[in-house]
């Protein structure tokens, strides 16, 4: 009796162990989950239908159309569903308080150094994990250039430097007008820093420019 208790103890085991290893991973890839959500966000006044999350009765006795508008805790107001800015991960795809009350909770949070601290290490590490969607961040909230963007000015530029015509090691990048900050085109880092060095205009090129012809030997 004890033998065969011991014998289906460890074929139990066995299949625990088994479908703990055999079991796939759960996370989503990034662009899998932003499809996901952009789909969700599409299809949320068809699929928030039924009357328990349609509609949804306020601390004081206001009923909510959640499809359309939204309750923000921090204010106590009902406010449209453009209030609220977007969040992946809720189940209607919006924060939960409203921008102006996310702000002042952010600036008060900030006031703590610890909290910033923490803050900077996390976004470092998250640079430091994905450069390439951190570069992108970066082009998108400096040159206002998303993706599909940048890269169509390096297909326009066969994918090298706009300026000396040389690919480069590292990728492009965005030249503009320190003035009107209007996008020229895509640069390698000597040719970027070169320009900025000369003064970011025609005159100081033209400068350098005649300063190489006096002292050219042939």
């Amino acid at each position: 009796m004890a033998i065969s208790s011991i014998a289906v103890g460890r074929k139990v085991f066995l299949k625990q162990v088994k479908r703990r290893t055999t079991k796939p991973s759960r996370r989503i890839p990034p662009a899998l989950e932003r499809e996901r959500a952009e789909s969700s966000v599409r299809q949320m006044p068809e699929r928030l239908v039924g009357p328990r999350w349609r509609n949804w009765t306020t601390p004081d006795g206001v009923v909510v159309d959640r499809t359309v508008e939204k309750f923000c805790p921090g204010c106590k107001q009902v406010k449209p569903n453009a209030s609220f800015a977007w969040a992946v991960r809720a189940k209607n795809k919006l924060q939960p308080r409203c921008r102006s009350c996310k702000s002042e909770r952010d600036r008060l949070d900030y006031q703590d150094p610890e909290f910033r601290e923490m803050k900077r290490a996390a976004s470092r590490e998250w640079g430091r994990k994905y450069p390439e969607r951190a570069a992108a961040k970066r082009r998108k909230w400096i040159f206002g250039l998303d993706a599909e963007q940048y890269e169509r000015l390096l297909q326009q530029q066969d994918g090298v430097c706009g300026s000396c015509g040389q690919p480069s090691v590292k990728r492009l990048g965005v030249d503009h007008d320190h003035e009107s900050h209007v996008v020229r085109g895509l640069l390698c880092n000597n040719c970027n820093l070169g320009i900025g060095m000369l003064g970011d205009n025609i005159e100081g090129l033209e400068r350098a420019l005649a300063y190489l012809r006096r002292h050219y030997v042939d």
